[in-house]
C-alpha cells in the first residue's frame, strides 16, 4: 500500500506544478493526504489507502507517512521556518514519472489540490480539525474512523417552475398604474452641506464679486524679445 500513498503525493506534487500552486511544505502535504482519504471514502465509500490516521496532538496524523516521505523516488528540499526552525518541501526526483493511480482518483487529487493547496494554512488546519467527521468527536490518541463520512449527494437538479399566465396577468394589470404613476415622480436630492452650496452658487453665478487676494509672481525669463 505505500506504493499508492507514494503515487498519491507524486500526483500532489505534479498537479501542483500544473495548477502553479507552491509546492507544499511537510504539515500541508499530509494533511493534503487526509483530505484525498475523505474525498475519496464520500465517493466510493471505501478508502484509498490502509494508512492509520490518529488525532494525534491537534490534528490527523499517520506515523506511517514519514518512511514514505524517505523514499528515493522523492526530492526532499529543506527551507528555514520563522524562528530558525527548519522544514521540508518534496519535489519529483524525475519529471517524467508514471504514476499508478485510477483516474477518478488522480481527478479527486487534482481537486483537493485545487481547492486548498495554496489556501491560508491556518485555514486549511481549522478545516481538517473542526469539520471533517473523522475528527469530530474524536478523542486524542484514538484512531480516524471513516465510517462516519457521509457519502458525496449530487446536488438537486431545479425543478421546472410552471407560471400561470392569468395570475401573472393578473398581477400585471394590478401594479402597472402604480408603476406608471412613480416612473413619472421627478427624483428629488436634499443636500445640507453649507460648503458645498455656496461653492454651487458662486459657480452659477455668471459673473462673481469675489476676488482673489494674495500676490503672484510672473517669469519672464522664456519671453521671446523683440529682434527689431
Amino acid at each position: 500500500m505505500q506504493s499508492v500513498v507514494l503515487s498519491m503525493i507524486q500526483q500532489i506534487i505534479k498537479s501542483a506544478k500544473e495548477q502553479d500552486v507552491n509546492i507544499p511544505a511537510k504539515t500541508r502535504l499530509i494533511k493534503l493526504l487526509y483530505l484525498i482519504e475523505i474525498e475519496y471514502y464520500k465517493h466510493h465509500q471505501k478508502r484509498l489507502t490502509d494508512l492509520k490516521w490518529q488525532f494525534y496532538h491537534y490534528g490527523p496524523y499517520t506515523s506511517e507517512i514519514e518512511s514514505i516521505l524517505g523514499s528515493p523516488d522523492l526530492d526532499e528540499i529543506p527551507f528555514v521556518l520563522g524562528g530558525g526552525k527548519l522544514g521540508s518541501q518534496y519535489g519529483l526526483v524525475k519529471e517524467e514519472v508514471e504514476i499508478y493511480l485510477s483516474s477518478d482518483a488522480k481527478r479527486l487529487i487534482d481537486h483537493v489540490v485545487k481547492e486548498w493547496g495554496d489556501i491560508d494554512l491556518n485555514k486549511l488546519l481549522d478545516y481538517v480539525y473542526f469539520e471533517t467527521e473523522p475528527m469530530r468527536d474524536a478523542k486524542r490518541g484514538e484512531l480516524l474512523d471513516f465510517t462516519k463520512i457521509k457519502p458525496w449527494e449530487s446536488p438537486e437538479k431545479v425543478k421546472n417552475v410552471r407560471i400561470d399566465k392569468k395570475k401573472l396577468s393578473a398581477l400585471k394589470n394590478k401594479y402597472l398604474p402604480h408603476i406608471k404613476k412613480i416612473s413619472k415622480i421627478e427624483p428629488t436630492f436634499q443636500i445640507t452641506d453649507k460648503g458645498y452650496l455656496d461653492c454651487i452658487k458662486v459657480w452659477d453665478d455668471e459673473i462673481s464679486n469675489n476676488r482673489l487676494a494674495g500676490q503672484v509672481t510672473v517669469s519672464l525669463e522664456n519671453e521671446r524679445k523683440d529682434d527689431s
